[in-house]
């Protein structure tokens, strides 16, 4: 009886210990072997905390995180080429990412999710965790709705389009969440250039977060596949260039960054902004540089 009652303890033991945390996998070591240009990813770190090891593949707790990956393919150039991956990871689910290649001679890739499968192993929690909200001062003041290019304002701010953008993709309407998201870059561009705490800066990660990259992994996957098809065809890339430059340069005071900074108002910038700004030519930079739009 003593025996039987010592691996009754020994069974309860080891089956508590299967209920296990909750966990998401970022699994880099599954490229597309049918595909010579898709390639296995390495873990560079993790919310800015260096993984030394590099591996291809590591549990994260879930939640959002920024995930820095490198190509585990030989590139040309001596200097290594980072990209990120934000992911909002889901309770025992695993992401298949990849690094894929322009071709077999480029060293431009691109982050590619092949695929979210759930972990057999694991245990959803039974408590639903509340979401963060986003800070007041990142809140749409407009509340956009999903709607063409012809419809997009200079009064518009990062903080009004990119939730518009993720209502778009949600929608199913790739052509307009990629009017809406260019110019919303380019706005947060102008916008970074302008102000001057750079702590403030990260107002635009921090609204993309609880926009844009709060989309399933594979949302925005299918979003870059496509964005990238248009910016490489002449004629849209050029419709695209045509609308962000008629729309021109934001005309709002970009409340919504200069809050977010941390360091208090120097007195020389008493409105948070560079002194004596040229805006013209700071548009004039961001459509040639940040957009790659030639003068038309």
């Amino acid at each position: 009886m003593e025996v039987n009652n010592k691996l009754f303890v020994v069974m309860v033991i080891f089956i508590g210990g299967c209920a296990s945390t909750p966990y998401a996998v970022i699994d880099g070591s599954l490229s597309k072997a049918s595909d010579p240009n898709n390639h296995d990813v390495s873990i560079v770190s993790i919310d800015g905390k260096m993984e030394f090891n590099k591996k291809s593949k590591k549990n994260v707790k879930p939640g959002f995180h920024y995930i820095n990956l490198l190509t585990t393919k030989k590139l040309k150039r001596k200097s290594s080429s980072l990209k990120m991956f934000p992911v909002e990871a889901k309770e025992c689910t695993k992401y298949v990412v990849t690094a894929q290649h322009k071709n077999n001679l480029s060293d431009e890739w691109e982050v590619r999710v092949l695929r979210e499968v759930p972990i057999p192993s694991c245990t959803p929690s039974q408590t639903k965790k509340e979401p963060v909200p986003i800070s007041e001062h990142l809140k749409s003041a407009a509340e956009l709705s999903c709607f063409e290019a012809d419809s997009l304002l200079s009064s518009y701010s990062p903080a009004d389009l990119y939730p518009a953008v993720k209502q778009c993709i949600s929608e199913g309407k790739a052509e307009q969440a990629i009017y809406t998201y260019t110019l919303a870059s380019a706005y947060g561009a102008f916008d970074v250039s302008r102000v001057v705490d750079k702590t403030a800066h990260d107002a635009i990660n921090a609204i993309q977060k609880h926009s844009t990259w709060a989309l399933t992994a594979l949302e925005q996957d299918k979003f870059q596949n496509k964005l990238r098809s248009f910016i490489t065809t002449p004629e849209s890339m050029n419709r695209l260039c045509a609308v962000v430059e008629a729309i021109g340069k934001p005309s709002y005071y970009p409340s919504y960054m200069v809050e977010h900074g941390v360091k208090k108002l120097p007195a020389t910038s008493p409105d948070g902004l560079v002194q004596k700004f040229n805006g013209d030519l700071a548009w004039s930079t961001v459509m040639a540089k940040h957009l790659n739009c030639t003068a038309l």
